[in-house]
Protein backbone atom coordinates (compact mmCIF):
# COMPACT_ATOMS: atom_id res chain seq x y z
CA UNK A 1 0.00 0.00 0.00
CA UNK A 2 1.06 3.52 -0.77
CA UNK A 3 2.76 5.48 2.25
CA UNK A 4 0.85 8.87 2.62
CA UNK A 5 0.77 9.60 5.90
CA UNK A 6 2.59 8.66 8.96
CA UNK A 7 0.34 6.57 10.91
CA UNK A 8 1.98 5.57 14.43
CA UNK A 9 0.43 2.50 15.03
CA UNK A 10 2.06 0.96 11.93
CA UNK A 11 5.58 1.61 13.21
CA UNK A 12 4.12 -0.72 16.06
CA UNK A 13 3.46 -3.58 13.86
CA UNK A 14 7.14 -5.41 12.88
CA UNK A 15 8.03 -8.55 12.24
CA UNK A 16 8.87 -10.87 8.93
CA UNK A 17 5.47 -11.48 7.46
CA UNK A 18 3.82 -9.60 4.76
CA UNK A 19 3.29 -6.03 4.91
CA UNK A 20 5.30 -5.67 8.07
CA UNK A 21 8.36 -3.68 8.64
CA UNK A 22 11.53 -5.11 8.97
CA UNK A 23 13.10 -4.75 12.64
CA UNK A 24 17.34 -5.21 12.99
CA UNK A 25 18.20 -7.33 16.02
CA UNK A 26 20.70 -6.37 18.42
CA UNK A 27 23.51 -7.36 16.54
CA UNK A 28 22.26 -4.95 13.69
CA UNK A 29 21.45 -7.47 11.49
CA UNK A 30 18.76 -8.35 9.26
CA UNK A 31 16.93 -10.92 11.10
CA UNK A 32 16.18 -14.32 8.76
CA UNK A 33 13.66 -13.37 5.28
CA UNK A 34 13.16 -15.15 2.14
CA UNK A 35 15.54 -13.20 0.10
CA UNK A 36 14.20 -14.81 -3.28
CA UNK A 37 14.05 -11.44 -4.84
CA UNK A 38 17.25 -10.26 -4.13
CA UNK A 39 19.16 -9.30 -6.98
CA UNK A 40 22.72 -7.97 -7.19
CA UNK A 41 23.84 -9.75 -4.42
CA UNK A 42 27.50 -9.29 -3.38
CA UNK A 43 28.99 -12.36 -3.31
CA UNK A 44 32.04 -11.21 -1.23
CA UNK A 45 29.57 -10.10 1.51
CA UNK A 46 27.98 -13.47 1.82
CA UNK A 47 28.51 -16.67 4.59
CA UNK A 48 27.32 -19.57 5.25
CA UNK A 49 26.14 -22.46 3.18
CA UNK A 50 23.81 -22.13 -0.08
CA UNK A 51 20.80 -24.11 0.25
CA UNK A 52 20.29 -26.77 -2.59
CA UNK A 53 19.87 -24.69 -5.62
CA UNK A 54 20.11 -24.78 -9.65
CA UNK A 55 23.51 -23.71 -10.38
CA UNK A 56 23.64 -23.57 -14.48
CA UNK A 57 24.09 -19.84 -14.62
CA UNK A 58 26.88 -19.88 -11.73
CA UNK A 59 30.24 -18.60 -13.56
CA UNK A 60 33.49 -18.02 -11.99
CA UNK A 61 33.45 -20.45 -9.75
CA UNK A 62 36.78 -21.45 -7.39
CA UNK A 63 36.93 -25.26 -7.60
CA UNK A 64 38.73 -25.52 -4.38
CA UNK A 65 35.22 -24.71 -2.29
CA UNK A 66 33.56 -27.20 -4.34
CA UNK A 67 32.74 -30.61 -2.54
CA UNK A 68 30.91 -33.96 -3.96
CA UNK A 69 31.47 -35.67 -7.22
CA UNK A 70 31.67 -33.28 -10.56
CA UNK A 71 29.53 -35.22 -13.10
CA UNK A 72 31.51 -36.53 -16.45
CA UNK A 73 30.40 -34.04 -18.69
CA UNK A 74 32.14 -31.18 -17.16
CA UNK A 75 35.42 -32.54 -17.84
CA UNK A 76 37.14 -31.44 -20.95
CA UNK A 77 37.78 -34.55 -23.57
CA UNK A 78 41.59 -33.96 -23.25
CA UNK A 79 43.33 -33.38 -20.29
CA UNK A 80 45.67 -30.81 -19.35
CA UNK A 81 49.02 -32.43 -18.36
CA UNK A 82 48.58 -33.09 -14.34
CA UNK A 83 49.95 -35.11 -11.92
CA UNK A 84 47.65 -38.77 -12.11
CA UNK A 85 50.03 -40.79 -9.88
CA UNK A 86 46.55 -41.38 -7.92
CA UNK A 87 44.92 -42.38 -10.73
CA UNK A 88 43.31 -45.84 -10.74
CA UNK A 89 41.60 -47.90 -13.28
CA UNK A 90 42.87 -46.25 -16.25
CA UNK A 91 41.76 -47.77 -19.71
CA UNK A 92 45.11 -48.61 -21.69
CA UNK A 93 43.37 -48.28 -24.89
CA UNK A 94 43.01 -44.21 -23.67
CA UNK A 95 46.87 -43.62 -22.80
CA UNK A 96 48.89 -42.46 -25.93
CA UNK A 97 52.68 -41.86 -25.63
CA UNK A 98 55.21 -43.88 -23.78
CA UNK A 99 55.01 -45.17 -20.99
CA UNK A 100 58.34 -44.66 -18.25
CA UNK A 101 60.35 -47.26 -17.10
CA UNK A 102 58.96 -47.04 -13.61
CA UNK A 103 55.53 -48.64 -15.09
CA UNK A 104 54.82 -52.23 -13.86
CA UNK A 105 52.15 -53.23 -15.80
CA UNK A 106 50.25 -56.19 -13.85
CA UNK A 107 47.22 -58.54 -14.28
CA UNK A 108 47.37 -60.85 -18.05
CA UNK A 109 49.67 -59.37 -20.59
CA UNK A 110 48.10 -61.18 -23.29
CA UNK A 111 45.97 -57.89 -24.66
CA UNK A 112 50.02 -56.74 -24.53
CA UNK A 113 51.02 -55.67 -27.84
CA UNK A 114 53.89 -54.12 -30.21
CA UNK A 115 56.28 -54.59 -27.17
CA UNK A 116 59.98 -53.97 -27.86
CA UNK A 117 61.93 -57.04 -27.46
CA UNK A 118 64.54 -54.88 -25.85
CA UNK A 119 62.39 -54.02 -23.02
CA UNK A 120 61.22 -58.01 -22.03
CA UNK A 121 64.14 -59.17 -19.23
CA UNK A 122 62.97 -62.85 -17.44
CA UNK A 123 61.55 -65.73 -19.40
CA UNK A 124 58.73 -65.53 -22.20
CA UNK A 125 55.78 -68.12 -21.62
CA UNK A 126 55.23 -70.40 -24.45
CA UNK A 127 53.25 -68.24 -26.91
CA UNK A 128 52.53 -68.16 -30.99
CA UNK A 129 55.58 -66.91 -32.77
CA UNK A 130 53.62 -66.96 -36.50
CA UNK A 131 54.02 -62.84 -36.29
CA UNK A 132 57.16 -62.63 -35.35
CA UNK A 133 59.53 -61.11 -37.78
CA UNK A 134 63.21 -60.43 -38.15
CA UNK A 135 64.16 -63.03 -35.49
CA UNK A 136 68.17 -64.12 -34.72
CA UNK A 137 69.00 -67.51 -35.53
CA UNK A 138 72.06 -67.32 -33.60
CA UNK A 139 69.90 -67.33 -30.47
CA UNK A 140 68.55 -70.93 -31.88
CA UNK A 141 68.86 -73.20 -29.35
CA UNK A 142 66.57 -76.41 -29.20
CA UNK A 143 63.85 -77.64 -31.43
CA UNK A 144 64.05 -78.62 -35.32
CA UNK A 145 63.83 -75.70 -38.27
CA UNK A 146 60.53 -76.86 -40.67
CA UNK A 147 61.73 -77.86 -43.92
CA UNK A 148 59.95 -74.81 -45.78
CA UNK A 149 62.61 -72.47 -43.60
CA UNK A 150 65.26 -73.56 -45.38
CA UNK A 151 66.02 -71.54 -49.12
CA UNK A 152 65.27 -73.90 -52.47
CA UNK A 153 69.38 -73.71 -53.30
CA UNK A 154 71.68 -74.08 -50.15
CA UNK A 155 74.52 -71.30 -50.00
CA UNK A 156 78.34 -72.45 -50.48
CA UNK A 157 78.68 -74.29 -47.06
CA UNK A 158 80.76 -77.66 -45.86
CA UNK A 159 78.66 -80.59 -46.68
CA UNK A 160 81.17 -83.10 -45.62
CA UNK A 161 79.01 -84.28 -42.29
CA UNK A 162 75.84 -84.58 -44.93
CA UNK A 163 74.23 -87.99 -44.94
CA UNK A 164 71.58 -89.59 -47.33
CA UNK A 165 72.02 -86.48 -50.08
CA UNK A 166 70.61 -87.52 -53.32
CA UNK A 167 72.43 -87.16 -56.47
CA UNK A 168 70.50 -84.82 -58.07
CA UNK A 169 72.45 -82.24 -56.65
CA UNK A 170 72.24 -78.87 -59.06
CA UNK A 171 74.22 -75.86 -58.37
CA UNK A 172 77.89 -75.01 -57.76
CA UNK A 173 79.48 -78.31 -56.12
CA UNK A 174 82.81 -76.67 -56.10
CA UNK A 175 83.00 -77.29 -52.25
CA UNK A 176 81.76 -80.46 -52.33
CA UNK A 177 84.94 -83.01 -51.08
CA UNK A 178 84.87 -86.67 -50.57
CA UNK A 179 82.36 -87.52 -53.83
CA UNK A 180 81.96 -90.92 -54.71
CA UNK A 181 82.78 -91.71 -58.25
CA UNK A 182 80.76 -95.08 -58.23
CA UNK A 183 77.51 -93.19 -57.54
CA UNK A 184 77.48 -90.92 -60.91
CA UNK A 185 75.01 -92.28 -62.75
CA UNK A 186 74.63 -89.24 -65.47
CA UNK A 187 76.07 -85.83 -66.62
CA UNK A 188 79.64 -85.27 -67.95
CA UNK A 189 82.75 -85.50 -65.82
CA UNK A 190 85.77 -83.22 -66.63
CA UNK A 191 88.57 -85.00 -67.68
CA UNK A 192 90.84 -83.76 -65.32
CA UNK A 193 88.62 -86.07 -62.40
CA UNK A 194 89.20 -89.51 -64.41
CA UNK A 195 91.70 -91.86 -63.96
CA UNK A 196 91.52 -93.44 -67.17
CA UNK A 197 90.07 -92.11 -70.39
CA UNK A 198 91.13 -89.34 -72.47
CA UNK A 199 94.01 -87.54 -70.53
CA UNK A 200 97.68 -87.95 -71.78
CA UNK A 201 99.07 -91.38 -71.09
CA UNK A 202 95.57 -92.69 -70.33
CA UNK A 203 94.30 -95.51 -71.87
CA UNK A 204 91.40 -94.62 -74.65
CA UNK A 205 88.24 -97.04 -74.01
CA UNK A 206 86.12 -98.70 -76.55
CA UNK A 207 82.38 -98.64 -76.70
CA UNK A 208 81.14 -102.00 -78.07
CA UNK A 209 78.38 -101.44 -80.99
CA UNK A 210 75.36 -103.44 -79.72
CA UNK A 211 74.64 -103.87 -83.40
CA UNK A 212 77.48 -106.17 -84.14
CA UNK A 213 79.59 -103.28 -86.38
CA UNK A 214 82.87 -102.11 -85.78
CA UNK A 215 83.81 -100.85 -82.14
CA UNK A 216 84.00 -96.98 -82.12
CA UNK A 217 85.39 -94.11 -79.76
CA UNK A 218 83.32 -92.36 -77.61
CA UNK A 219 81.88 -88.41 -78.53
CA UNK A 220 84.71 -86.50 -76.71
CA UNK A 221 86.14 -83.15 -76.34
CA UNK A 222 89.35 -82.87 -77.19
CA UNK A 223 90.26 -79.62 -76.96
CA UNK A 224 92.49 -80.63 -73.17
CA UNK A 225 94.50 -83.56 -74.98
CA UNK A 226 98.41 -82.84 -75.41
CA UNK A 227 100.47 -85.22 -76.34
CA UNK A 228 97.99 -88.47 -77.62
CA UNK A 229 100.20 -90.78 -79.53
CA UNK A 230 99.27 -91.13 -83.31
CA UNK A 231 98.20 -95.19 -82.19
CA UNK A 232 94.60 -94.58 -81.69
CA UNK A 233 92.82 -97.17 -83.39
CA UNK A 234 88.87 -97.06 -84.28
CA UNK A 235 86.48 -94.66 -85.86
CA UNK A 236 87.26 -91.13 -84.42
CA UNK A 237 84.00 -89.46 -86.04
CA UNK A 238 83.15 -88.53 -82.38
CA UNK A 239 86.38 -86.94 -81.33
CA UNK A 240 85.95 -82.72 -81.13
CA UNK A 241 87.40 -80.00 -80.47
CA UNK A 242 90.91 -82.09 -81.32
CA UNK A 243 94.14 -79.72 -80.88
CA UNK A 244 95.91 -79.75 -84.51
CA UNK A 245 99.34 -78.77 -83.05
CA UNK A 246 99.36 -81.94 -81.13
CA UNK A 247 98.56 -84.21 -84.30
CA UNK A 248 101.20 -85.93 -86.23
CA UNK A 249 100.72 -87.83 -89.58
CA UNK A 250 98.35 -87.60 -92.32
CA UNK A 251 94.40 -86.42 -92.04
CA UNK A 252 92.37 -88.65 -94.69
CA UNK A 253 89.73 -86.13 -96.35
CA UNK A 254 87.88 -84.81 -94.28
CA UNK A 255 85.04 -82.13 -94.17
CA UNK A 256 87.04 -79.17 -93.83
CA UNK A 257 83.75 -76.62 -93.35
CA UNK A 258 83.94 -76.08 -89.46
CA UNK A 259 88.27 -76.06 -89.91
CA UNK A 260 89.24 -72.56 -88.72
CA UNK A 261 92.72 -70.98 -87.86
CA UNK A 262 94.20 -72.51 -90.63
CA UNK A 263 98.13 -72.02 -91.27
CA UNK A 264 98.36 -71.00 -95.07
CA UNK A 265 101.67 -72.81 -95.31
CA UNK A 266 99.71 -75.97 -94.66
CA UNK A 267 97.65 -75.40 -97.46
CA UNK A 268 98.89 -77.40 -100.88
CA UNK A 269 96.32 -77.49 -103.21
CA UNK A 270 93.97 -74.47 -104.42
CA UNK A 271 91.47 -73.42 -102.40
CA UNK A 272 87.99 -73.26 -103.16
CA UNK A 273 86.16 -70.63 -103.86
CA UNK A 274 85.62 -68.94 -100.87
CA UNK A 275 84.99 -65.49 -99.07
CA UNK A 276 88.40 -63.53 -98.83
CA UNK A 277 86.83 -60.64 -97.48
CA UNK A 278 88.66 -61.31 -94.57
CA UNK A 279 91.73 -62.18 -96.11
CA UNK A 280 94.90 -59.82 -94.99
CA UNK A 281 98.37 -59.44 -96.33
CA UNK A 282 97.87 -60.46 -99.85
CA UNK A 283 100.52 -60.89 -101.85
CA UNK A 284 99.87 -59.11 -105.43
CA UNK A 285 102.33 -61.02 -107.36
CA UNK A 286 99.69 -64.26 -106.12
CA UNK A 287 97.09 -62.38 -107.77
CA UNK A 288 95.04 -63.65 -110.97
CA UNK A 289 91.36 -61.94 -111.74
CA UNK A 290 90.67 -58.56 -111.72
CA UNK A 291 90.32 -56.21 -108.91
CA UNK A 292 87.67 -53.89 -108.08
CA UNK A 293 88.67 -49.96 -108.41
CA UNK A 294 87.11 -49.57 -104.25
CA UNK A 295 90.65 -52.03 -103.50
CA UNK A 296 92.81 -50.39 -106.34
CA UNK A 297 94.94 -46.72 -105.31
CA UNK A 298 94.10 -45.56 -108.75
CA UNK A 299 90.43 -44.73 -107.76
CA UNK A 300 89.47 -43.61 -110.89
CA UNK A 301 90.21 -42.69 -114.33
CA UNK A 302 88.67 -40.10 -117.08
CA UNK A 303 89.56 -39.03 -120.86
CA UNK A 304 88.15 -37.20 -123.11
CA UNK A 305 89.32 -36.80 -126.79
CA UNK A 306 88.79 -33.96 -128.87
CA UNK A 307 88.43 -34.11 -132.93
CA UNK A 308 87.29 -30.91 -134.10
CA UNK A 309 89.72 -27.82 -135.39
CA UNK A 310 90.75 -25.16 -133.44
CA UNK A 311 93.81 -22.59 -134.39
CA UNK A 312 95.17 -19.34 -132.60
CA UNK A 313 97.83 -16.80 -133.64
CA UNK A 314 97.94 -15.11 -129.85
CA UNK A 315 101.53 -14.99 -128.13
CA UNK A 316 99.74 -15.25 -124.71
CA UNK A 317 98.10 -18.40 -123.74
CA UNK A 318 94.29 -19.09 -124.60
CA UNK A 319 92.12 -22.03 -123.60
CA UNK A 320 92.15 -24.63 -126.24
CA UNK A 321 88.60 -24.65 -127.04
CA UNK A 322 86.81 -28.41 -126.02
CA UNK A 323 90.18 -29.62 -124.40
CA UNK A 324 88.81 -29.52 -120.48
CA UNK A 325 87.81 -32.61 -118.13
CA UNK A 326 86.11 -32.65 -114.71
CA UNK A 327 86.83 -35.21 -111.95
CA UNK A 328 84.59 -35.22 -108.60
CA UNK A 329 87.61 -36.85 -106.15
CA UNK A 330 86.46 -39.82 -104.34
CA UNK A 331 88.10 -38.92 -101.18
CA UNK A 332 90.59 -36.96 -99.03
CA UNK A 333 93.78 -35.87 -100.33
CA UNK A 334 93.69 -37.59 -103.65
CA UNK A 335 96.42 -36.88 -105.85
CA UNK A 336 95.28 -35.96 -110.46
CA UNK A 337 97.67 -37.36 -112.85
CA UNK A 338 97.00 -35.43 -116.05
CA UNK A 339 98.53 -36.79 -119.56
CA UNK A 340 97.57 -36.65 -123.04
CA UNK A 341 98.55 -34.69 -126.24
CA UNK A 342 97.51 -32.00 -128.55
CA UNK A 343 97.96 -32.82 -132.19
CA UNK A 344 99.30 -29.40 -133.83
CA UNK A 345 100.90 -27.51 -136.75
CA UNK A 346 102.11 -24.14 -137.31
CA UNK A 347 102.66 -21.45 -140.41
CA UNK A 348 106.22 -20.81 -141.06
CA UNK A 349 106.64 -19.42 -144.84
CA UNK A 350 109.89 -21.20 -144.90
CA UNK A 351 111.25 -19.95 -141.18
CA UNK A 352 110.85 -20.37 -138.02
CA UNK A 353 107.31 -21.29 -135.96
CA UNK A 354 106.41 -22.93 -133.26
CA UNK A 355 104.07 -23.22 -129.58
CA UNK A 356 103.80 -23.42 -126.04
CA UNK A 357 101.40 -25.88 -124.18
CA UNK A 358 100.51 -25.59 -120.36
CA UNK A 359 97.29 -27.12 -117.95
CA UNK A 360 95.45 -24.91 -115.80
CA UNK A 361 93.23 -26.17 -112.90
CA UNK A 362 90.09 -23.93 -112.15
CA UNK A 363 92.09 -20.85 -113.81
CA UNK A 364 95.31 -21.52 -112.02
CA UNK A 365 98.55 -22.52 -113.70
CA UNK A 366 99.76 -25.63 -112.53
CA UNK A 367 103.53 -26.50 -112.45
CA UNK A 368 105.53 -24.18 -115.35
CA UNK A 369 109.19 -23.77 -116.16
CA UNK A 370 110.57 -20.36 -114.73
CA UNK A 371 113.55 -20.21 -116.57
CA UNK A 372 113.81 -16.32 -117.15
CA UNK A 373 117.67 -16.07 -118.64
CA UNK A 374 116.21 -14.69 -121.74
CA UNK A 375 115.41 -11.54 -120.25
CA UNK A 376 112.16 -12.59 -118.66
CA UNK A 377 110.40 -12.64 -122.16
CA UNK A 378 109.82 -16.77 -122.10
CA UNK A 379 106.53 -17.96 -122.48
CA UNK A 380 106.30 -20.22 -119.26
CA UNK A 381 104.85 -23.46 -120.95
CA UNK A 382 105.53 -26.89 -119.87
CA UNK A 383 105.91 -28.41 -124.06
CA UNK A 384 107.46 -26.39 -126.35
CA UNK A 385 107.64 -27.28 -129.80
CA UNK A 386 108.35 -25.79 -133.67
CA UNK A 387 107.92 -26.83 -136.82
CA UNK A 388 110.14 -26.26 -140.35
CA UNK A 389 108.46 -25.61 -143.67
CA UNK A 390 108.66 -29.58 -144.38
CA UNK A 391 106.86 -31.64 -143.78
CA UNK A 392 103.96 -28.82 -143.40
CA UNK A 393 101.32 -31.16 -144.31
CA UNK A 394 101.43 -33.23 -140.94
CA UNK A 395 100.11 -32.45 -137.44
CA UNK A 396 103.39 -33.39 -134.84
CA UNK A 397 102.35 -34.29 -131.60
CA UNK A 398 102.60 -31.93 -128.66
CA UNK A 399 102.32 -34.19 -125.36
CA UNK A 400 101.85 -33.50 -121.52
CA UNK A 401 101.72 -34.98 -118.17
CA UNK A 402 101.77 -33.40 -114.41
CA UNK A 403 100.91 -34.65 -111.34
CA UNK A 404 98.47 -32.24 -109.18
CA UNK A 405 98.23 -32.34 -105.70
CA UNK A 406 95.06 -29.89 -104.98
CA UNK A 407 94.70 -31.56 -101.06
CA UNK A 408 91.04 -30.87 -101.43
CA UNK A 409 88.01 -33.25 -99.76
CA UNK A 410 86.35 -35.81 -101.22
CA UNK A 411 83.45 -35.25 -103.12
CA UNK A 412 85.39 -31.92 -104.34
CA UNK A 413 85.33 -31.09 -108.70
CA UNK A 414 88.26 -30.41 -110.08
CA UNK A 415 88.12 -28.55 -113.89
CA UNK A 416 91.36 -29.20 -115.59
CA UNK A 417 92.37 -27.04 -119.09
CA UNK A 418 94.86 -26.90 -122.01
CA UNK A 419 95.90 -23.83 -122.87
CA UNK A 420 97.61 -22.91 -126.24
CA UNK A 421 100.15 -19.93 -127.31
CA UNK A 422 101.84 -19.21 -130.74
CA UNK A 423 105.37 -18.05 -131.04
CA UNK A 424 107.04 -15.17 -132.59
CA UNK A 425 108.71 -16.23 -136.02
CA UNK A 426 112.20 -14.83 -136.87
CA UNK A 427 110.76 -13.19 -139.63
CA UNK A 428 109.23 -10.83 -137.40
CA UNK A 429 105.48 -11.81 -137.75
CA UNK A 430 103.35 -14.33 -135.47
CA UNK A 431 102.61 -18.00 -137.09
CA UNK A 432 99.67 -19.26 -136.65
CA UNK A 433 99.22 -22.76 -134.82
CA UNK A 434 96.98 -24.97 -135.49
CA UNK A 435 94.87 -28.02 -133.63
CA UNK A 436 94.48 -31.44 -135.13
CA UNK A 437 94.45 -30.28 -138.99
CA UNK A 438 97.88 -29.33 -140.55
CA UNK A 439 98.78 -26.10 -141.67
CA UNK A 440 98.60 -26.68 -145.57
CA UNK A 441 94.80 -27.66 -145.53
CA UNK A 442 92.82 -28.22 -148.66
CA UNK A 443 96.14 -30.44 -150.26
CA UNK A 444 95.94 -34.17 -151.19
CA UNK A 445 98.31 -35.37 -148.83
CA UNK A 446 97.39 -33.05 -146.21
CA UNK A 447 96.85 -34.97 -142.47
CA UNK A 448 94.18 -34.08 -139.40
CA UNK A 449 94.92 -35.19 -136.05
CA UNK A 450 92.88 -35.84 -132.75
CA UNK A 451 93.81 -34.40 -129.17
CA UNK A 452 93.17 -35.99 -125.81
CA UNK A 453 92.93 -35.45 -122.01
CA UNK A 454 92.93 -38.18 -119.57
CA UNK A 455 92.87 -37.79 -115.24
CA UNK A 456 93.33 -40.44 -112.83
CA UNK A 457 92.83 -40.33 -109.62
CA UNK A 458 95.55 -41.66 -107.42
CA UNK A 459 94.58 -42.27 -103.73
CA UNK A 460 97.05 -40.15 -101.26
Amino acid sequence: MALDKLDIAMLEDVGTGANQLVKLDGSAKLPALDGSNLTNLNTAELTGGFPAADASAFTNLTAENLNGTIPDAVFPTILPARNAQALTDINAANISGTLPATINLAGVGSAITALTAGNIVGNMPSIDGNALTNLNADNLGTGILPDARFPTILPARDGSQLTGVLASLIGDGSLLTLLNGNAIATGTVDSARLDTGVAAGNVIMVESNPGGGPDTLPAIDGSQLTGVPALLVGDGSGLTLLNSAQLTGTCAGIDGAAITNIDGGNITTPLAAVDGSALTNLTATNLSGSIPLSNLVVKQVLSHTKVDEFETASDTFVDVDDMEISVTTTQVNSRIVIFGHLALSATSNYSWGGWHVRLTRGGTVLKVGTDTSGGGNDEQGVIGGLTRSDPIHATHPAPFQEVDEPGVASGTTLVYKVQLAATHMFTGGLCRVHVNKSATPNSSVSGVGVSTITVMEVAA
